[in-house]
């Protein structure tokens, strides 16, 4: 993994307040892509909801990045965090600038299936309250649509670019793993009440 060179690339201390692990977020690739993500973790549904706006300076998007992870960690569901890249920073053209939505599962940290229902419910306030457009949401049984805050549909088709997302990097150790709660790791199978949502994390 590489070392982040400056504060976007630093997305764990940007957003997860998380100072010892200094790695850049991991391009996927090589097999491991969105779309297998998506199929292995989403049978039971979920949304996928950004902070961001245009029209905010950096700041505030940091922040309000920052109150939607607290928010989705409180909320008991799984997530998968992903990040946009690819565009230049105002202060550099050399600089990835890693742009934050969060992948949330209807299940929690122990496999437990949850109610759609309150997932929905919890799309539709994080679109309200971020002032966003309209949140992705996959339900169970049903093809992936953009609704926007009052529920109605806004459109059907997505847009996912494996070649432009990158995800958090790997925990260094297992402290940091119980600070960032309920996130899922890449290529860890979903979790069974069983065996106490168990992660397998990739080397």
């Amino acid at each position: 993994m590489s070392r982040c060179g400056n504060h976007d690339e630093d997305v764990m201390s940007k957003y997860y307040c998380i100072s010892t692990n200094r790695c850049k977020p991991i391009r996927l690739g090589e097999g491991r892509t969105l779309d297998l993500i998506l199929n292995l973790h989403g049978v039971n549904g979920y949304v996928s909801i950004s902070a961001l706006r245009s029209e905010k300076d950096g700041e505030t998007n940091e922040g309000n990045t920052k109150s939607l992870l607290q928010q989705i960690r409180r909320s008991g569901f799984s997530f998968f965090p992903i990040y946009v890249s690819g565009f230049p920073s105002p202060e550099s053209s050399e600089c990835r600038v890693y742009e934050p939505s969060f992948i949330v599962f209807n299940y929690d940290r122990h496999g437990n299936v949850q109610n759609f229902k309150s997932l929905y419910k919890l799309a539709l306030n994080w679109c309200s309250c971020f002032g966003q457009q309209s949140v992705l949401i996959k339900a169970p049984n049903e093809v992936p649509s953009y609704v926007n805050s009052n529920g109605q549909e806004a459109r059907k088709e997505t847009i996912w670019s494996d070649g432009m997302v990158y995800i958090n990097p790997i925990p260094q150790n297992l402290n940091e793993m119980r600070r960032r709660g309920n996130e899922i790791y890449i290529w860890s199978a979903p979790p069974t009440a069983k065996d106490s949502g168990k992660r397998v994390l990739e080397s």
